[in-house]
């Protein structure tokens, strides 16, 4: 009775740990190609790589504000490396009056391995220095970085069905909409999984998402689409859909693909 009791709950046990890790963030590690150089050798080999140090330090604290990525200091299932950032003078042109104007890009660049997979990733920036300007190096590069860890987000994201397989879906993809480029216009699902919590709850391409828990802002809105696997598996939002000019509001859960099926979250009531 004992032993069937220990058996029962280490099977548990398990079972828990792999449904934590099906929806665990991925562990990212940064590391520069100044890592480990001290002194003069750290002087010299930053003469030709640029202080790439600085730079993964900004990748980190950009990394960090995506809560399906967790910065680790080692065994990281992703591996980043700063390899080189750098400032160049593009171009010079004087005006009529003598004045110089001076054209500069900032560029950084990574390695990015995941698995067996090694990639490389860029980004860049540009600032033209007028007379009265002064150049502030630390600002640029901070856009750079901003840049470079969007890309490699980008490039993980690609990743996902990979590194996590069986995570909480709703099972549909969406594309951020504006107006006049800038003004958030929702979200537009673009396509929609058989069987999947999604199509459960009514969800059609074409629709767009006004609100999630009544969260308004599209950027917001996409960034909680993107990382909520990271949520159990069960998670329920309410989303405010917009279809032929009439909205209503669907109630959607999330749910491991192995598990669709007819078990997710149907249209909510009339809200009225």
């Amino acid at each position: 009775m004992y032993r069937a009791a220990v058996v029962t709950l280490v099977a548990l046990s398990a079972a828990g740990a792999a449904a934590a890790a099906d929806n665990a963030p991925i562990a990212v590690q940064v590391t520069s190609a100044l890592a480990g150089e001290r002194g003069f050798s750290k002087m010299m080999s930053s003469a030709s790589t640029g202080d790439t140090d600085d730079t993964a330090r900004d990748l980190e604290r950009e990394l960090q504000k995506l809560r399906w990525l967790r910065v680790v200091e080692r065994d990281g299932e992703v591996k980043i490396n700063v390899d080189r950032r750098e400032r160049t003078e593009t171009s010079r042109s004087t005006d009529k009056k003598g004045q110089v104007t001076i054209n500069h890009r900032y560029t950084a660049s990574a390695t990015l391995l995941i698995g067996g997979d090694r990639d490389r990733i860029d980004a860049d920036t540009t600032y033209s220095q007028g007379p009265s300007a002064t150049r502030d190096d630390s600002s640029q590069f901070d856009s750079v970085a901003k840049e470079l860890a969007n890309n490699i987000a980008a490039r993980i994201a690609q990743n996902l069905d990979d590194m996590r397989p069986n995570r909480p879906r709703a099972g549909f993809d969406h594309k951020a909409k504006y107006k006049m480029l800038i003004r958030g216009d929702g979200l537009e699902v673009t396509s929609v999984e058989t069987g999947s919590p999604a199509e459960e709850a009514g969800l059609q391409v074409g629709d767009r998402i006004r609100s999630i828990d009544g969260e308004k802002g599209t950027d917001q809105m996409s960034a909680r689409v993107y990382s909520w696997w990271t949520d159990l598996p069960g998670a329920r939002y309410n989303l405010e859909v917009e279809r032929n000019k009439q909205r209503r509001i669907v109630q959607l859960g999330l749910l491991p693909p192995t598990q669709w099926g007819g078990r997710s979250a149907r249209p909510a009531k009339n809200p009225c």
